[in-house]
């Protein structure tokens, strides 16, 4: 592996693997149908309000060097929304006129049974683990950010902010500087993981032989009293 770059404003765009929600839907779409769908229940609005949980944390993700990350639900806002806007596409495809019916779809494959709307959460849960240990490893590697990126980023916090529905910033709580951090994050994970990818075969993304078993030399601790309420399609949308 050649030596660690600061990031730069000309860096690489991003790679189709560094893009994970619409592949997940599209995947999803596939996944249903060769599946059957076996009900619509069971999985609906709770009266949950993410806003009430924003500092509670979600997950501790521990390095085999013993510094951990904790990701509260307030960091996992922007996920969610990410996911639940590509998952809202299919889901009005799927019945325009109620929505929330294809996020309670359960659907079954020989291996197993699962509501879209649990998928979902995990898809979320699958990204900002990644992201957290990626960012960890990507800063041990010595990654740095350059400050024109710097300013590029907060340029596109702000636009992100600005374009978000109404609906979205009040249920998650997101505000520019922490779509900001968010970004950063990001940044850093994007060009360490196209680093990998020059190195590694098989791909290193979510999945992935290189991923997973770096994953495995992680501790990941879910507080799933936190968690557990979560239902996605009901926090943005709906």
């Amino acid at each position: 592996m050649h030596a660690a770059p600061a990031v730069k404003s000309n860096a690489k765009n991003p790679l189709a693997f560094l893009r994970p929600y619409r592949g997940v839907f599209i995947a999803l779409a596939i996944f249903l149908l060769g599946s059957t769908i076996l009900n619509r229940i069971a999985v609906s609005d709770n009266g949950y309000v993410f806003t009430d949980h924003l500092e509670e944390c979600a997950l501790v993700i521990s390095s085999p060097g013993g510094d951990s990350v904790k990701l509260t639900m307030g960091d996992l806002a922007r996920y969610i929304m990410r996911v639940e806007r590509e998952g809202d596409v299919h889901a009005r495809a799927y019945d325009e006129k109620d929505p929330t019916a294809y996020w309670k779809l359960r659907v079954s494959t020989a291996k197993e049974a699962a509501y879209i709307s649990g998928m979902a959460k995990q898809t979320v849960f699958d990204y900002a683990v990644r992201d957290a240990i990626y960012a960890v490893e990507a800063q041990r590697a010595g990654f740095t950010i350059d400050e024109e990126t710097l300013e590029n980023i907060h340029y596109d916090a702000e636009r992100e902010y600005f374009n978000m529905s109404e609906k979205e910033k009040n249920s998650t709580g997101l505000t520019i500087e922490g779509i900001e951090e968010n970004m950063k994050k990001e940044t850093l994970v994007r060009e360490y993981m196209i680093y990998l990818n020059d190195a590694v075969s098989g791909g290193v993304d979510v999945g992935s032989d290189y991923y997973e078993g770096l994953k495995q030399t992680y501790t990941i601790d879910e507080d799933t009293a936190v968690t557990g309420p979560l239902r996605l399609g009901y926090v943005t949308i709906n």
